[in-house]
Parts: C-alpha cells; sequence; structure tokens
C-alpha cells in the first residue's frame, strides 16, 4: 500500500504507477464516495447504466425461476389486505404507532435504521446479527422482528433455495423515517 500526503490545499497527488494500473490518463474525471467510512475513488464511467449491470446479480434468486417466484410474491403482497392495525377512523395511526415504538425502542430503532441504510430496505439475518449485543442472545433480534412483522412495519420474505430469509422495511414506514 503506497502513502498519499494530503497538502495544505486539501490536495493530492496520486502515484503514476496507481493511475497506470487502473487506467487513469489525464483529463479522465474520477468520481469519489465514503463508503465504510474510507475515501474510493472511482474512474467515472462513459456509463452509469453499464457500470453498475450485473451489480445485482443473484440478489432476487440465483436462478430464472427463483426470480420469478420473488417477483410473483411481492406482486401478491401488493393485494393484501391493510393490516387489521390501522384503524379505519385514522388511516395514519398505524405509521404514528411505529414513530412512537421507534422513538422509544432503541431495539427497534437500531433494525429500522440499518433496514434504511440497506439498498431497497432489505437485508437478511445475518445483515442484521451485528445489532446483538456482546452480552445478547439473537432471541432478542428475533423478537423484535418478531413485532415489527406483525404490526407490518417490517415484511419477513421467506428463505427460498439457497437464498436466506430476508427482511423488508415496509414503504410507508420508510418515508416517515426520511421524512424524520
Amino acid at each position: 500500500m503506497r502513502t498519499i500526503t494530503v497538502s495544505s490545499k486539501n490536495q493530492i497527488t496520486i502515484p503514476v504507477a496507481i493511475l497506470r494500473e487502473v487506467g487513469i490518463k489525464p483529463g479522465d474525471t474520477l468520481a469519489a464516495a465514503v463508503i465504510d467510512g474510507d475515501i474510493v475513488l472511482v474512474k467515472e464511467p462513459e456509463s452509469w447504466v453499464q457500470y453498475f449491470q450485473g451489480s445485482m446479480k443473484g440478489a432476487y434468486g440465483g436462478t430464472k425461476e427463483s426470480i420469478d417466484r420473488y417477483v410473483l410474491r411481492e406482486r401478491e403482497s401488493w393485494y393484501e389486505p391493510l393490516s387489521e392495525h390501522i384503524s379505519d377512523s385514522d388511516p395514519r395511526e398505524w405509521c404514528k404507532r411505529f414513530e412512537d415504538l421507534y422513538a422509544t425502542d432503541g431495539s427497534v430503532r437500531a433494525v429500522a435504521d440499518t433496514l434504511m441504510d440497506c439498498p431497497y430496505h432489505v437485508a437478511t439475518f445475518p445483515d442484521l446479527a451485528w445489532l446483538i449485543p456482546e452480552n445478547g442472545h439473537p432471541t432478542d433480534l428475533t423478537l423484535t422482528l418478531d413485532r415489527l412483522t406483525s404490526n407490518h412495519w417490517v415484511r419477513r420474505i421467506p428463505a427460498q433455495d439457497d437464498e436466506p430469509e430476508r427482511y423488508r422495511l415496509d414503504g410507508e414506514i420508510a418515508a416517515s423515517l426520511r421524512a424524520a
């Protein structure tokens, strides 16, 4: 690993060997991002669509059939009846109850915040397992997920083939968290 010094004007010089290794020439544009606390520079592609093409491979299944099953399950969920927890007199009550719980329960807040940071607000149990305290037990996370899924604030997507079970934050809940 090479060392690069930041100047007093917050500028850096990238060693020529690194530029040649990744094919960067004078006049090329770089995109910069912070990922997991690290600065990442990427040569800006001619087309971001082509750059990201295939990056979600396997996210919804490994075969055409498993992807079709996933899409079918998602489409069927569009027609699920509204939660019995939503009152007829105030349809926002269901969302307000979540916001109250989010404000008072640290484990609910941790799960919701983690799901908000995940692509499409979807994560597997292992993705969420880091939330289990050092002296905690996986049952604690399971109970929190059960509480969230029983109220339809989070949807449990059953495991299929070699895919693990997934959890997806409800879109309306995600919108209310973004707005807060």
